[in-house]
Order: structure tokens, then C-alpha cells, then sequence
């Protein structure tokens, strides 16, 4: 019985510090809107280039095939086709040279 009362107490003391915290942070003047602002750049320092031309490239999707949506990860490009039978077909790739670097068939499980 004293275990289970003391297990009550220690709740709701620590329901009540989870509202005080929750309070002292709200209430504090601590400014959370500041800026980071980036350093100029270093004389005659070379600036790295952010992204490399992709260039002009085709992607071999198979005939009848339509594109339902596409998702970009990084260095790579998710296309959602579906077949005319509407079976779902993932390609994966490569967005460097355009290449297909996946090709994911979903199929239905038996």
C-alpha cells in the first residue's frame, strides 16, 4: 500500500516540475529568433560550387507506362510509374547520367 502511494506522490510531483519547466521556458526573455549569418568569403578563396550541371538527360521508361509522381533524394530521383494494367513500377536514378540505377515491381503478396 506504501509503495503505491509513494508511486502517486512521485506522478504527481513530476506532472507539477513538467509544468513549472514548461512555464520557466515560456516565460523566459531569452531571445529564440536570432539569425545565424554566414561569414563573408575569404580573399581569393575558391567557392566550392553547391550543385554540378545535371545536364540533358533521358530516362528509359517502358512503353504504356505513366507517371504517377517522383521524389528526389539527394544525388538520386524516385519516379512512381504504373503499368496499364495498373501495377505500380518504382525506378530509381541516378541523377548525375540519368541512369536507372533500380527498378522496384510491386507485385501483390500470395
Amino acid at each position: 500500500m506504501g509503495v503505491v502511494i509513494g508511486m502517486g506522490v512521485l506522478l504527481i510531483v513530476g506532472v507539477a516540475g513538467l509544468f513549472v519547466a514548461m512555464a520557466h521556458k515560456m516565460g523566459s526573455d531569452a531571445k529564440t529568433d536570432e539569425v545565424a549569418v554566414a561569414a563573408p568569403p575569404v580573399q581569393g578563396a575558391a567557392m566550392p560550387p553547391i550543385m554540378a550541371p545535371l545536364g540533358d538527360h533521358r530516362v528509359m521508361v517502358p512503353t504504356g507506362h505513366v507517371l504517377r509522381g517522383a521524389r528526389l533524394d539527394g544525388a538520386r530521383l524516385l519516379l512512381h510509374l504504373t503499368a496499364p494494367d495498373d501495377a505500380p513500377l518504382l525506378l530509381v536514378v541516378r541523377l548525375a547520367d540519368g541512369q536507372v540505377i533500380g527498378r522496384y515491381s510491386l507485385i501483390s503478396a500470395p
